[in-house]
């Protein structure tokens, strides 16, 4: 949680076959939105909590989206 602008963060770090990678981040994304929301209510945050899924192929590609985090 960054203190000062109150956002959340929920990262998560996988390290699929390379043709899975797609489909990996759409899973993190999906699994943890829901905790990201129980979060922020428990939490009283007015501000969505973020999941950022960082997904790395066995030959250490990342996404081209990660290099805008």
């Amino acid at each position: 949680m960054n203190k000062k602008t109150k956002n959340i963060f929920l990262i998560d770090i996988a390290v699929p076959v390379k043709h899975n990678l797609a489909k990996t981040i759409t899973d993190k994304q999906n699994k943890y939105q829901e905790l990201a929301n129980e979060i922020c209510a428990m939490w009283k945050q007015k501000a969505a909590a973020q999941v950022i899924p960082i997904v790395i192929s066995s030959t250490e590609q990342l996404q081209s989206h990660y290099h805008k985090v």
